[in-house]
């Protein structure tokens, strides 16, 4: 067996690969904030690079049958050094 003499580690979810040290209740995953931003805002923020697209697709919308409303959008914009995408997702549920 390829696997003969590997040590377990109890630490390690076997389904996911995943450290389990961010377990919380009822065995639960809390969500652990980031130190600091990977996104290189610098780079978003220069003023001498032009913005050679940018545009707001919407993806889908929908009022829920008068309960809410759900949209789903995408923006982009591409510069010569970068380019940039934000997914969004708003959702609101009515009466609950």
């Amino acid at each position: 067996s390829p696997f003969a003499g590997t040590i377990c580690n109890p630490t390690l979810d076997e389904s996911a690969g995943i450290e389990k040290k961010n377990v919380g209740i009822n065995n639960r995953r809390q969500w652990k904030p980031l130190q600091r931003s990977h996104i290189p805002f610098h780079l978003l923020q220069d003023t001498s690079q032009p913005i050679l697209l940018f545009d707001d697709i919407h993806l889908y919308e929908d009022d829920l049958h008068d309960n809410g409303d759900v949209s789903f959008n995408i923006k982009v914009r591409v510069m010569p050094r970068c380019w940039y995408v934000l997914q969004r997702l708003y959702v609101r549920v009515d009466h609950v």
